[in-house]
């Protein structure tokens, strides 16, 4: 059984309500040249509500793609100051990140305290939080399901619409009452990006 929450009672449901923010947004994807724009819109209001509630834990992340978006976001609620936000970025770009974070990536960015970091703390604990990022299209749920038993908290699995066309993601969610696993909350990025126009959100388990 998943966990659900209603996000279009949030008040970051719809992005374009602080379009000031949005503006904000594309100009530092270009300024930066980083790709995946649409990706990285279209999960914003979700990494909003995740960082402005607390709720940024045990992430399991199935879409690495428009992480900029997290970064983004660090800045403007000042959990990074203008001068780490410019080194972290730094670093990134040096590492080749352009807007598809990885796990080389994140490891580079968890010792990042040894750079001349001085206030790195909160953001490091954030970055700990992630336990996982989806490099081979499918896993995500499959291992979230494998940590749920050695991790009572909730865990917090985030992948895109196109994932339920894939088998392995398809077979999780079918197996994921017969595990009878309570602790996983499924944010889907439903932005109707895919090829297909539609997916069947009714075979999801939820409560």
């Amino acid at each position: 059984m998943f966990n659900y929450i209603d996000f279009k009672n949030t008040i970051y449901y719809n992005p374009m309500l602080n379009r000031k923010i949005i503006a904000e947004f594309i100009i530092f994807n270009k300024k930066n040249n980083f790709t995946h724009l649409s990706s990285a819109l279209s999960i914003l209001p979700l990494y909003m509500h995740m960082l402005k509630n607390d709720l940024f834990e045990n992430v399991f992340l199935g879409k690495p793609f428009g992480f900029q978006t997290f970064l983004f976001l660090c800045r403007k609620i000042n959990i990074l100051t203008e001068n780490e936000f410019k080194i972290v970025l730094r670093i990134l770009k040096e590492n080749e990140f352009n807007g598809v974070i990885t796990q080389k990536q994140l490891k580079i960015l968890k010792k990042l305290k040894n750079k001349g970091i001085n206030n790195f703390d909160f953001f490091k604990d954030l970055l700990n939080e992630i336990i996982y990022i989806d490099s081979t299209l499918g896993s995500t749920l499959s291992v979230a399901q494998d940590f749920a038993y050695s991790i009572k908290e909730n865990l917090n699995v985030i992948v895109p619409d196109s994932y339920f066309y894939i088998g392995e993601f398809l077979e999780g969610i079918m197996i994921n009452k017969d595990l009878d696993l309570k602790n996983i909350t499924l944010h889907i990025d439903y932005n109707k990006s895919t090829k297909q126009n539609t997916i069947n959100l009714s075979i999801l388990d939820i409560q």
